[in-house]
């Protein structure tokens, strides 16, 4: 039977949701994950998410299908292929095939760690480019014209 209902608490990999319109007691259900194989995943419901629930004809046993986009919860206008909004704004897409992730970080006065596997890039160029910019670059020296000594190859 498929019902709607609202998260109210989380504990490892269940949730405990409420259902008001049948006035039954809060279940403990699975929250099944995209990926649980060869990739792995965890994404949790809100408290106070919607979920849609199929639940078992005797009303023991059941699984969270999903959250549920409402008039008061709306999604993004661009969620493109696989998409996460953190509360705080920050956000990871990825579209399927393209070998990479866009992380967008609102406050980037807090201090984040990026750990890529491959070359590092934005809309003006890779991070290796700036390398061996600044590897191979020498300063004018203000005080008599001449140059400073070439920088340090180690970034």
């Amino acid at each position: 039977m498929l019902e709607f209902g609202t998260v109210k608490e989380i504990k490892g990999l269940e949730a405990r949701v409420h259902f008001e319109a049948w006035g039954l007691e809060d279940m403990w259900l699975k929250v099944p994950q995209k990926f649980t194989v060869t990739k792995k995943s965890k994404i949790m419901p809100e408290i106070g998410q919607l979920v849609a629930v199929i639940l078992t004809d005797d009303l023991c046993d059941g699984v969270i299908l999903g959250g549920i986009y409402n008039e008061i919860d709306l999604p993004p206008e661009d969620l493109g292929d696989d998409f996460i909004q953190f509360e705080d704004g920050s956000s990871i897409s990825h579209a399927e095939g393209s070998k990479s992730f866009n992380l967008t970080v609102d406050n980037l006065f807090v201090s984040k760690n990026i750990i890529a596997g491959g070359e590092v890039q934005d809309s003006k160029g890779t991070l290796d480019s700036v390398r061996q910019h600044s590897n191979t670059h020498e300063h004018p020296n203000g005080n008599n014209g001449s140059s400073t000594r070439k920088p340090s190859t180690t970034v």
